[in-house]
Order: C-alpha cells, then structure tokens, then sequence
C-alpha cells in the first residue's frame, strides 16, 4: 500500500508500523453503515417499482369493468329519466292553431298566461303588481295609463290584494284586474293592462284551420259553429253571418240532387222582445270550406275562448272511440 496516496499518506508513524490518523479510522468505521443504508434504499425501490408494475399491470382490467358496469347501469335505467330521442319537427298545420301567426314575443305570452303561477300580494299597487309579473315570466307588460287616468284608476294606489296558487297565470291575471274593472290586450307584442270597457271594444279578425274537427265536410261545420256561438260569450253574436255560401235558406243533411249542394243555415230566431233595442252585435263567425277554417271576429278575450274550446273538442275528439 502506498505510503504518499489515499489514507496512508496522512498516516502516523508509531514505531514499526504505519497508523491511520483519526479522520481515516473515523470513515472507515462508517463504511458497514454506508452499505447497510444502500441496500436498504435499494430494496425500497425495487419494492416501489413492484407495486408501480402491478398498478400499469391492472389498470385495463379496472378500465374495462368500469365501462361494463356503467352500460350496465345505463341499460337498467328507467324509461322517465333516459334521454329522449330526437323527434322530426312538427309540421306548420299541426302546431299552427290560427292565422295570421302571432310574433314570438305574442306566442311567447300566449304560453306564459297558460302556465301555472302563485300570486301572494297584499296592499300592492298595480304597476307593483306588473314589475313583479315582468321579471317572474319574462314579457313586457304596459299600462294604458291615458286610459286608466280617464276612469280615476291609480296605479300607485296600494289597494290590490289577491292570494292564489297553482292556478293559470290568466285565471289570476284576471282576477287581479277585475278589482279595479281593467282587462289586458295582447298587441304590439306587449300585453297592455287597460280599462275592462276598452278591452272588450277592440276586435280582432283570426282564421281558425279546423280541417281535423269537420273531417273536411261542409255538414260538419254547422255543429262547430252553433258550439262556438253558445260556448264563447252567448248571445254576441251577429245574427245572420254571412257563412260562405251566401244568404241561404236553411242548412239540410241533404240539399240537392245526390247530397251534392253544401247545406244551409237560417239565422237563428230573436229571443229578444219585440221593440226592444238590438244590442251592437260584433262578433262574427264564417266558415271556408275549401281551406276547412273558420273566420271568427271577436274580442281578444273571446279569441282566446274560442281557442280554450277548439283545444278542449280536439282532446275530447282524440279520445273518442274509434267507429
């Protein structure tokens, strides 16, 4: 061993043999605890590479049994919470109910008034009462306030008081207005809170496609019409409506050679009294059989009577047994 290189060359001489000085025995009795640190270290990372292997090992089988079990599960879920699939767009005459077609804003308070709804005001004035209605379901309401001042109505008086639930927001729209005589129009794509007067005044004209409730035969529409006239606002009707075929005598299930002459209506007979004033009748209704509608004039409210019983035959028509 070399006396000038490594540990031996700060060695101390002690007589006939070389000694190691302090510092060298120090490190050289610590070289036992260096190995048993290093093998122990190596045996932790030969453990953690296992366990590492084991897991990428595993890993597709835990992947392929997650992807069955959820199938599985998707397979057995209920009919009421698996996704809808998709359905072809309806057709124009199967979701147009009149003409001409409203805006969107109009269809889309038109759908609103039909939705269900929870009135709870005490002491509310009315434009509190509409700001609310605004933000809850998402169309303009305006007050005919020129209107309303000409009656003495006060928008800001604190004397409406309504506690409903559940009901329609039509139902409890109007039960609101009727404390203060008022009504509502839809136009102008708003609906306008006015007097109940001027509300009644106005008339719209609507075509009405019934096609599906005459079964496209003239005979038919006769029976529509009279459950029109005696269902929506009785005894404001015209009397003698021009009904498409001029003015006629009476309507027959048969007329003419073959069945082949279109029916007739007389004008219903007055009940009225005779000298007694006739009221200004004017509501009208007329019927095309060649497109299968009926033209109907009439108040906004009575519009949407017409419709509410137009909806309920077509239910009652859908359930009905088959011949």
């Amino acid at each position: 061993m070399s006396a000038t290189f490594g540990p031996w060359a700060t060695s101390m001489s002690t007589g006939n043999r070389l000694e190691l000085n302090t510092f060298w025995k120090r490190r050289m009795l610590m070289l036992p605890q260096l190995a048993r640190l290093q093998s122990r270290i190596s045996g932790r990372g030969r453990w953690c590479l296992i366990l590492w292997s084991l897991a990428l090992l595993g890993l597709p089988t835990w992947l392929a049994t997650a992807r069955a079990q959820d199938a599985k599960s998707r397979a057995t879920l209920p009919a009421a919470v698996k996704p809808a699939a998709p359905t072809a767009a309806p057709s124009e005459s199967a979701t147009m109910e009149f003409f001409p077609e409203l805006s969107r804003k109009e269809q889309k308070i038109l759908r609103e008034l039909e939705m269900p709804t929870t009135f709870d005001f005490t002491d509310e004035t009315l434009k509190g009462i509409a700001d609310t209605l605004m933000q809850r379901h998402g169309f303009d309401i305006v007050i005919d306030k020129v209107r309303l001042e000409e009656n003495s109505v006060a928008t800001d008086a604190t004397d409406v008081n309504l506690k409903v639930s559940e009901v329609s927001l039509r139902s409890a729209l109007r039960l609101t207005l009727r404390q203060k005589n008022l009504g509502y129009v839809i136009e102008d794509d708003v609906l306008m809170i006015t007097t109940a007067e001027a509300s009644e005044a106005g008339r719209i004209t609507r075509t009405y496609p019934v096609h599906d409730l005459v079964d496209g035969s003239a005979i038919d529409f006769p029976a529509l019409m009279e459950a029109i006239r005696q269902g929506v606002t009785p005894g404001s009707w015209r009397e003698g409506t021009d009904l498409g075929y001029g003015s006629g005598a009476s309507y027959s299930s048969g007329g003419g050679a073959g069945g082949s002459s279109p029916p007739s209506l007389s004008p219903p007979t007055s009940s009225k009294p005779s000298g007694a004033k006739a009221p200004d009748l004017q509501n009208t209704i007329s019927m095309v059989p060649a497109s299968g509608s009926l033209v109907i004039r009439q108040s906004s409210r009575g519009h949407d009577e017409v419709l509410t019983l137009l909806r309920a035959l077509r239910k009652a028509k859908a359930r009905a047994p088959m011949p």
